[in-house]
């Protein structure tokens, strides 16, 4: 079976953090984009976050529109997401808010926290063990096998770090809150320090830019058909001088055009 389609969703401050230090969450996005973000979770099979996240945002990864679940089961489809966790330690407990709404839920581990999981969640989640540590190649092999063909990635860190240094997304989503954190101990998009793939000389492909509110969204393919440019532009040699007379001439006629014809360019919502 085919590996699911990953699309890779954050949101982030100016400065790159994704939330700060303080236990309560931080809400980058806007309204407008959290009812997007809603639509391009009701167009996936599977919704994935580490366990840093569930416990410390403890969301319940839901389609959250009624109109859009109720189309999912026009569609076919189950109303509500599978919802994919990946954790390393087994510290999930019973009364995480994902627990509560209907859909299947189920569990990447390394095999040395299956036991403690089952025994504290039971017929809660289905539970995966994975050996010595969770394998994302294999994790998206074992839900290609369970007919999910797009996987939806909301955090955190260390999953978005993951999925790109592993160069297993296929798709980036980025929204832009206009505000700067500037906390060093605040979690940052991607882990600092990572070698990623997707550096200068292998750019991603920018797709589409839009607004959302008060946010920005930019759309990326992650592994573009056709790689961007160099980093570097080749150096070219110098035109050679122009007369001193012909420069003067240029340089009048350029200003009376600029004062002439001057352009207002306004950046627009795409």
């Amino acid at each position: 079976m085919p590996r699911p389609y990953v699309l890779l969703s954050v949101a982030q401050s100016l400065d790159g953090y994704i939330d700060d230090p303080s236990p309560d969450r931080l809400v980058l996005s806007s309204p407008e984009d959290l009812d997007r973000v809603d639509e391009v979770r009701a167009g996936c099979d599977a919704i994935m976050v580490g366990a840093v996240t569930l416990r410390r945002d403890n969301p319940r990864l839901r389609v959250k529109s009624p109109e859009r679940r109720a189309a999912r089961k026009a569609r076919g489809l189950p109303e509500e997401l599978l919802r994919v966790i990946v954790t390393r330690s087994g510290k999930l407990g019973r009364d995480l808010r994902v627990w509560t709404s209907a859909g299947e839920k189920i569990i990447y581990c390394p095999d040395t926290a299956v036991g403690a999981l089952q025994e504290t969640l039971g017929d809660l989640a289905v539970v995966v063990g994975q050996g010595d540590a969770v394998d994302l190649g294999a994790l998206l092999d074992d839900l290609g096998t369970r007919g999910i063909g797009r996987l939806m990635v909301e955090g955190g860190e260390q999953m978005h770090t993951q999925f790109l240094a592993a160069d297993l997304a296929d798709e980036l989503h980025v929204t832009i809150g206009g505000f700067f954190v500037a906390d060093p101990a605040a979690p940052r998009f991607v882990t600092p320090g990572v070698r990623l793939p997707q550096n200068a000389a292998r750019r991603m492909q920018l797709i589409e830019v839009s607004r959302a509110g008060e946010t920005a969204v930019h759309r990326y393919m992650v592994r573009p058909k056709t790689l961007s440019s160099p980093s570097r532009v080749p150096t070219r040699a110098a035109p050679p001088p122009k007369p001193a007379g012909r420069v003067v001439f240029a340089a009048v006629r350029r200003c009376r055009t600029h004062r002439a014809g001057r352009r207002v360019s306004r950046f627009g919502n795409h």
